[in-house]
C-alpha cells in the first residue's frame, strides 16, 4: 500500500490535504547565461469566493461615516469568521469587496452560504440600522501564490461570476460544481453558458437564490451534514522522557497519522483547518511494556467522546510502533463513528446527510441484531440511491446480504449468495485498495464457497493494506 506521507499532519492548512502544490518552472530563454535564473512560480488548486457590497456607492454618498463603518463590521464579524470557520482565509479586502480562497469546493460554498445566511437575516452588528447584501461568485482553479495574494485566471472568473449573481444570491462555475456532492450541486439552477470579460473561453454558470433568512441555514446545515467528518491530530505526550520514549512518541504520531489518511469514512486534516475531532494521546515506558493514553475531542464543545487505555510490548520498538499506531487509529475509526451515528438518531432539526446514513448503517453492522441489520440494510440503500459508485456502501451491502455467516451460520440463501457476490465484484472494481471490502470476501469464501484457502487469501489480502486493522485480525 502507498501511504500519503506521514509527516503531512505538520502542514500549516487544509489545502495540501485536498490538492497537490506543485511549483511550475519558467524555461529559461536562450540568451540567458546558466548562472541568471528565473523566480519559480507557486500554483495551487483552490476554491475562490469574491464577494462585492450591492449598491455601495449610495451608501457612501449618503452617509460616508456610516457606510463604511457598517462595510467594517461586515467584514469583521461576518466574513472573516466564515471563512476562518470553513478552513479558508481571507486573501484582502478591496474597498466594497472581498477575495477569499478555501481547500476544497465544499468548504467554499459552506461560507459564501454563511455570509449570505448573515446578510439576509439582517446581522445586528451593522450599526444605525444599515442593510448590506452580497453578490457572491465561486470557481474552482489553478491560482498564483504571490505573497499572501492570490493572481491569476481562476480569480478573475471568481470574480466575473460575481459580477453576474443578483443581490443575495451566488454564482458557481461548472467546475466547482462538479465537486458537489449531488443533492447540494442540485440546489444551483442551470444559467447556461455566459462570455465574460477577459475569459476567452464561455463560462457554464450555476447560481442559488436564498429568498428567506432561514433558506441559507438549513441548506448550511444539510452541506455540513452531507460530508465525512475531519479528524485531526494533536498533542502526542512523550511523558517517560528518554530517547526510546521520544522515539516511540514521535514514530507513532506519523504512523497513526499516515494510517488514518488510509481509513474510509474519515477524513484527515490540519489542526488549524477547523476539524470535528482531535486526537491527543500520552505515552509513556517502563519494564520493557508502552502505556498509551488516548483521548478522542470533539471540537464543537472540546468535550471527549472516547477515552481509553492502551498496552502493549515494548520488544521490537518498530513493530510497537506499528501495533500502537494501528490500535488508536482503529480506536479513532469507531469513536468518530459511532459519535456521528448517535447524532444522526438524535437530531431533530437537521436533516441527515448521506455521510451520516453510511455512518449510522456502520454502527448499526457492529451488532447482531435483525432489527439493527435490517435498518442499516434501509440506510444503505438511501445512501446508494445517491451514490451507486460508493465502494464502501456496496462493500457493507454484501455484508448486510451474509449476515448469516457472520452470525456463525454457514448457510447463505442463493439469492443472497448471488447479490453479495455482485455487491464485492463491483466494489472491488472501484477500490481494490479497501481492507473491508476484503474482510468482507473473506467471509464470502469461508461462508458461501466454503473455500478456506480463498479466505485467508482475502485476510491477508485486507492486513496488506491496514496491518493493523482489528476486524481483520480477530479472524
Amino acid at each position: 500500500m502507498t501511504n500519503k506521507p506521514s509527516v503531512f499532519y505538520q502542514w500549516p492548512n487544509d489545502f495540501q490535504n485536498e490538492y497537490d502544490v506543485h511549483a511550475l518552472q519558467l524555461e529559461r530563454p536562450a540568451h540567458m547565461s546558466g548562472s541568471e535564473t528565473i523566480e519559480e512560480i507557486e500554483r495551487r488548486l483552490a476554491g475562490i469566493l469574491a464577494a462585492d457590497i450591492v449598491g455601495y456607492s449610495a451608501l457612501v454618498d449618503e452617509n460616508e461615516e456610516t457606510a463604511i463603518k457598517a462595510v467594517k463590521a461586515l467584514w469583521t464579524n461576518v466574513v472573516d469568521p466564515s471563512a476562518r470557520k470553513a478552513g479558508g482565509r481571507i486573501v484582502k479586502t478591496m474597498g466594497d469587496g472581498v477575495l477569499a480562497e478555501f481547500p476544497s469546493a465544499v468548504k467554499a460554498v459552506e461560507c459564501a452560504l454563511s455570509i449570505q445566511e448573515a446578510t439576509t437575516a439582517g446581522v445586528s452588528a451593522f450599526p444605525d440600522g444599515i442593510q448590506l447584501r452580497l453578490r457572491i461568485g465561486l470557481h474552482l482553479g489553478d491560482v498564483i501564490i504571490d505573497g499572501n495574494d492570490i493572481l491569476g485566471e481562476g480569480v478573475n472568473l471568481a470574480a466575473r461570476l460575481e459580477g453576474l449573481a443578483e443581490p443575495g444570491s451566488i454564482c458557481i462555475s461548472a467546475a466547482l460544481r462538479d465537486q458537489l456532492t449531488r443533492d447540494l450541486a442540485n440546489l444551483f439552477s442551470d444559467q447556461g453558458e455566459h462570455q465574460v470579460k477577459n475569459i476567452s473561453k464561455p463560462v457554464r454558470v450555476f447560481s442559488l437564490s436564498l429568498g428567506t433568512p432561514g433558506e441559507a441555514q438549513q441548506i448550511q446545515s444539510d452541506v455540513k451534514q452531507d460530508r465525512k467528518p475531519t479528524v485531526a491530530i494533536g498533542a502526542f505526550n512523550n511523558l517517560t522522557k528518554d530517547e526510546t520514549s521520544f522515539l516511540l512518541t514521535q514514530g507513532c504520531q506519523q504512523t497513526t497519522a499516515a494510517f488514518l489518511s488510509s481509513l474510509t469514512g474519515l477524513k484527515l486534516v490540519s489542526p488549524n483547518a477547523t476539524p470535528d475531532y482531535t486526537v491527543q494521546a500520552s505515552i509513556q515506558i517502563a519494564g520493557g511494556r508502552y502505556r498509551c493514553l488516548l483521548k478522542i475531542l470533539e471540537k464543537s464543545n472540546d468535550q471527549p467522546i472516547h477515552n481509553n487505555r492502551l498496552d502493549g510490548e515494548l520488544d521490537d520498538p518498530f513493530e510497537a510502533q506499528d501495533s500502537l499506531s494501528g490500535m488508536i487509529a482503529t480506536s479513532v475509526r469507531y469513536a468518530i463513528l459511532e459519535s456521528e451515528a448517535d447524532k444522526a438518531a438524535q437530531s431533530k432539526t437537521t436533516r441527515p446527510g448521506a455521510e451520516q446514513w453510511l455512518a449510522q448503517s456502520g454502527q448499526l453492522l457492529m451488532g447482531l441484531s435483525s432489527g439493527d441489520w435490517n435498518l442499516a440494510d434501509k440506510l444503505l440503500d438511501q445512501y446508494i440511491a445517491e451514490r451507486p459508485d460508493d465502494f464502501m456502501a456496496l462493500s457493507m451491502k454484501a455484508c448486510v446480504r451474509l449476515r448469516e455467516v457472520v452470525c456463525g451460520v454457514l448457510k447463505v440463501s442463493a439469492e443472497d449468495s448471488q447479490l453479495a457476490a455482485a455487491y464485492l465484484t463491483r466494489a472491488r472494481e472501484l477500490n481494490e485498495q479497501s481492507d473491508f471490502m476484503h474482510l468482507i470476501r473473506a467471509t464470502y469464501c469461508f461462508g458461501v464457497d466454503q473455500d478456506v484457502d480463498a479466505a485467508l487469501r482475502a485476510v491477508n489480502r485486507s492486513l496488506e493494506i491496514t496491518p493493523e486493522y482489528v476486524l481483520s485480525l480477530n479472524i
